[in-house]
């Protein structure tokens, strides 16, 4: 051990000739450890030897150029190569035990957030054997990689869990189930899948251990995929259905969103690629997070690839070009290669030729960069078929015999594409040399016995040219042929379907049957960029084929969509898609004119293979002008954009209605040059006309569900714009309604606490929700506390939750509200009922977010927004003594005050008509007109109980009345003084109100368990017998 001098100070340069460079190259080895910047106290502490030779050695480094100080005592290496041989100086006793004690360090030093988690993972990766806390912190930080793409890092965090945990069977099994779900789903088919596999297998034996049936289905999901990939692919569907039907029958969206993604892969297995699209469009919100959104990136892949398929083939090349933009800013090569490799694919499938070699090229570099083994598969596959195509039959068998090396390396059965097939028939022709051990008729009569109407399809097209090679009967072709245009249409392969009835009328022309060829001409449904595959020898009779009913079909299709449609998300979706593949668009949005921003601006109300974040980035903005354009000019137009130096066709018109612009509708093909016409224009022009009348009518729908609000207003239409606010429920137009929502629009984007006050059955709480909807918090959560609802005993427990056994009856650890409440709002109701103690805690958490469960020790915090409200008057409670001065001062930083019904009678009609509305549907009744009288009745009453009162009489008042008139009751028999006289209803409306109820709680599902018999305690003979003696009867509107 080295010592320093008493006499005095010992300068850097003695403290250094003092050093051994033993000693040196211990700190540099120490210290290189550290992943990126190391503080000289943890060197310290690790290597035990004194602060003042480290100092001195570090320092040097500095002046040498070897590292840099980022602060006092902070350094970090330069060179990572130079950082590297230092560690390496250390053997492997060395590095594990100084790397857990720098994960000791780096626990205590480092806030807890997700970079410490990260950080420390670094160095768990590195020692053996862990802890469950550490294979905790190890499984979360591959959670975080793979919520960020970043697969190469996320991948080992989750195979060392499952190394450690492998065979140790006990209180870790959820820990393993999870990993190897999240390996499953990153690791995928990157490398060997029997690893991936074998886990999966000890995943299911734990979970099927510990009785989690929920685990069980979710993991034969994941097996079921592996078991496709190794061609097992009857079992793999046995498999899937069984485990899908269980998740189904569990209420969890969670666990229902994993199926739909599964269902998606499964779909695209089976060869339906119809159903694909709609399972994917009835998932999808109006504007997707494109071009992952709720969907993982493979599922993604999948779906574009559908949309390709199905004939909408630039919305599917659009899909995937902006996927494969995606990865390749997340530098996820890997999957990269996937989506490049689908778009060369559809080029080729619709004989783009050099455009598949572009994409070819492109994909083979990212497949070879990403280690992608499947993508280089199909890619030796299409590379040959080119080569076949274009003369080069050598380069052709050289891709083919390569390909067949990598298939019988892998043990896989040969994964059937329509190029390989094609190129199974040359060899059969004699027109590419015989290959080692293999059988064209052998793989087609083994695709004839899958349960997939795509490959079923494909292979008895090419065994009709197979037989039509070697001189067959033509009744055995024919008949091949009908069987393969069967099994494709059901599989929706609309390219596919198209080359056999091609062949089809091939078929008829030779035979001289020309009015047959037309009429499978007919049939063939026209899609944008497919002329390549059309053979010159019936192109005469395709001009004949009027393409133009295509088109009009299409339209009348979304026409009738749009008279019929009541959901607009669906409606607005769908025609879309339409557009796209009517006038061959790759993708396209809706965009609606924003009235209450100031100045007025565009917003994207819908689309397809279009984001949000793409529309506001710095790349869209020339677009963004052309738009802003348009809505001035107010006249449609084709324009060439340039974006991310590429060509972009784009064809834009505004969505008017009366005269009143609402909107612009804009479609674009990044893909294919001047693919817009003038008759696509005419086409927009029309659809955007029908786009006008269902925003006008949702505007309307929206504010009355049927009819004028008032019936003696004139204003119809877009003259009537702006005067009605309604949102989640809340509804009026009287000033007081408009200051309300002026004041929610200002709070709702900031922080601050907000106090609302009004009387009770203001609407407090839907204003509160309408706050936290229009925060950036909305996607967090809304939890909601009555404080009058909660005894002064538990409303502490409830509040900031209470650990085991902390009072009598604490069998187990809660989690409360506050806690809960984190990254979202926090909405304590009738805050003005909260005992002083439980203020003096609150007002704490509100100045330093940080609490202790009961009785716990451990300081909490959450990063909550919030509201509250109140019917008291809390100023005088202050004076009171019965609310805390500070805390009142605290969250009286933004007061809104909700007005009662009786100072806003004009919103009377609005909330009459919104209640009627709403009830009429769900008791199965439909009411003529409403007398006048009736509305004057009500907005002369006093409404003590204010909008809860007026539901309450209104939803009474619907079930007494006969079908078709309604009668109002009388109102002071719903809300009363002490001192007044009650109106009773009669025993016969209260059976009928309560039967009702309990119908409309169960779905009016009468049987079973949840069923209305069980919830009221009768037999459902019983029920039912009386259902039929009070007259009522299941709504239209009610579906099970």
């Amino acid at each position: 051990m080295l010592h320093v001098s008493k006499k005095g100070v010992v300068s850097m340069q003695e403290v250094a000739k003092m050093c051994s460079s033993a000693e040196k190259e211990l700190i540099l080895s120490v210290s290189s450890l550290f992943d990126g910047e190391f503080s000289i106290d943890w060197v310290e502490e690790i290597t035990k030897m004194k602060a003042s030779q480290i100092l001195s050695t570090l320092e040097e480094c500095v002046k040498d150029g070897l590292l840099s100080r980022k602060g006092p005592g902070i350094y970090v290496f330069l060179d990572k190569k130079k950082r590297q041989s230092f560690t390496q100086k250390l053997d492997d006793d060395q590095k594990s035990r100084f790397h857990r004690h720098i994960v000791t360090i780096l626990m205590r030093e480092m806030p807890d957030d997700a970079t410490k988690i990260l950080k420390v993972a670094e160095h768990l990766l590195r020692i053996s054997p862990l802890d469950t806390e550490e294979c905790q912190i190890l499984l979360r930080a591959g959670e975080i990689y793979g919520n960020s793409l970043i697969s190469e890092k996320a991948i080992p965090c989750f195979e060392k869990v499952l190394k450690e945990l492998s065979g140790k069977v006990g209180k870790d099994d959820f820990m393993f189930i999870k990993s190897a779900i999240n390996f499953s789903n990153i690791f995928a088919a990157r490398h060997n899948i029997e690893v991936s596999y074998s886990y999966l297998r000890e995943a299911k034996k734990r979970a099927k251990r510990i009785g989690d049936c929920v685990y069980e289905a979710v993991i034969d999901l994941h097996m079921a995929k592996y078991e496709r990939l190794m061609g097992k692919f009857n079992s793999a569907l046995k498999r899937f259905a069984k485990a899908i039907s269980k998740l189904r029958s569990f209420d969890n969206q969670e666990l229902k969103d994993e199926s739909i993604r599964f269902q998606i892969y499964f779909l695209f297995w089976q060869g339906r690629f119809k159903d694909v699209v709609e399972v994917y469009e009835r998932s999808v919100p109006d504007v997707e997070k494109y071009p992952v959104g709720h969907f993982p990136v493979v599922a993604s892949i999948v779906v574009g690839h559908s949309y390709a398929m199905v004939g909408n083939i630039t919305h599917g090349t659009g899909m995937l070009d902006a996927i494969h933009e995606y990865c390749l800013k997340k530098k996820d090569y890997y999957l990269a290669a996937h989506a490049s490799s689908a778009i060369a694919m559809i080029m080729l499938s619709v004989n783009y030729v050099e455009e598949a070699l572009k994409y070819l090229e492109i994909a083979s570099r990212e497949a070879k960069e990403g280690a992608n083994f499947w993508a280089n598969m199909i890619i030796t596959v299409m590379r040959s078929y080119v080569c076949y195509v274009s003369g080069e039959k050598e380069k052709a068998v050289k891709f083919l015999r390569k390909f067949l090396k990598h298939i019988e390396r892998m043990r896989l059965n040969i994964l059937f594409y329509p190029f390989l097939a094609e190129l199974m028939v040359a060899i059969g022709k004699g027109d590419l040399p015989p290959l080692f051990d293999f059988s064209f008729e052998k793989e087609m009569a083994q695709l004839k016995r899958v349960k997939n109407p795509f490959l079923k399809g494909v292979a008895y097209r090419y065994l009709a040219l197979w037989e039509k090679s070697r001189g067959s009967d033509e009744r055995k072709i024919h008949c091949l042929l009908l069987l393969s245009s069967k099994h494709l249409e059901k599989s929706g392969h609309a390219i596919e379907l198209t080359k056999t009835r091609l062949e089809l009328a091939k078929y008829y022309v030779a035979r001289e049957e020309h009015k047959k060829a037309t009429n499978v001409l007919r049939s063939v449904r026209k899609i944008p960029f497919i002329d390549n595959i059309f053979p010159d020898e019936i192109r005469s009779l395709l001009q004949e084929v009027d393409s133009a009913k295509h088109v009009v079909e299409e339209v009348m299709d979304v026409t009738v969509e749009i008279a019929r449609n009541t959901c607009s998300g669906r409606l607005f979706q769908k025609l879309m898609a339409s557009l796209n593949r009517v006038i061959g668009a790759e993708r396209g949005g809706l965009f609606v004119l924003e009235e209450k921003t100031k100045p007025p601006k565009l917003a994207l109300r819908t689309s397809k293979n279009m984001s949000i974040e793409e529309i506001n980035s710095l790349e869209f903005e020339s677009t963004r002008k052309v738009l802003a354009e348009i809505m001035e000019t107010e006249q449609g137009r084709i324009v060439e954009i340039e974006r991310n130096g590429r060509r972009i066709s784009g064809i834009c018109v505004p969505v008017i209605f009366q005269g009143y612009p609402l909107g612009v509708l804009y479609h674009e093909n990044r893909l294919f040059p001047k693919a817009f016409n003038e008759n696509h224009l005419k086409l927009m022009t029309y659809f955007s006309a029908l786009i006008g009348i269902w925003l006008e009518r949702e505007r309307t729908s929206n504010a009355l569900e049927f009819g004028d609000l008032d019936p003696t207003s004139k204003q119809t239409g877009a003259s009537n714009r702006g005067s009605i606010y309604i949102s989640d429920g809340f509804i009026g137009k009287s000033p007081a309604i408009k200051s309300v929502m002026s004041q929610v629009e200002q709070v709702s984007r900031t922080d601050i606490p907000v106090l609302l006050l009004g009387e009770t059955g203001v609407g407090k709480s839907l204003i509160a929700k309408i706050i936290h909807d229009r925060s950036y918090r909305k996607d967090g959560p809304f939890v909601t506390v009555q404080c009058t609802a909660l005894t002064e005993s538990i409303i502490t427990s409830e509040l900031f939750g209470h650990e085991k056994g902390a009072f009598t009856g604490a069998i187990a650890r809660h989690i409360g509200k506050i806690e809960r409440a984190n990254g979202g709002t926090l909405f304590l109701d009738e805050v003005g009922d909260l005992p002083l103690d439980v203020q003096a805690r609150l007002l704490r958490v509100l100045e330093t977010k940080e609490f202790e469960r009961v009785g716990g020790r451990e300081t909490l915090r959450s990063n909550f927004r919030l509201i509250m409200a109140t019917n008291k008057n809390l100023e005088a409670e202050v004076k009171e003594k019965k609310f805390r001065e500070d805390l009142f001062y605290r969250i009286n930083v933004f007061p809104i005050y909700i007005p009662p019904l009786r100072e806003r009678k004009e919103d009377i009609p609005l909330l009459f008509q919104h209640f009627l509305h709403m009830y009429s549907l769900r008791y199965g009744k439909a009411f003529q007109n409403v007398p006048r009288d009736i509305i004057e009745t009500l907005q002369r009453y006093s409404w003590p109980g204010n909008i809860r009162e007026l539901e309450n009489i209104i939803q009474r008042s619907i079930i007494v009345s006969p079908d078709s008139c309604f009668q109002l009751l009388p109102l002071e028999s719903f809300y009363y003084k002490t001192s007044e006289p009650r109106t009773f209803l009669t025993l016969k409306e209260n059976e009928k109100f309560h039967i009702l109820q309990a119908l409309t709680k169960s779905n009016w599902k009468i049987y079973g368990h949840g069923g209305a018999a069980e919830l009221l305690d009768l037999k459902p003979t019983t029920l039912i017998s009386r259902m039929k003696k009070l007259g009522i009867r299941r709504p239209n509107a009610v579906t099970s």
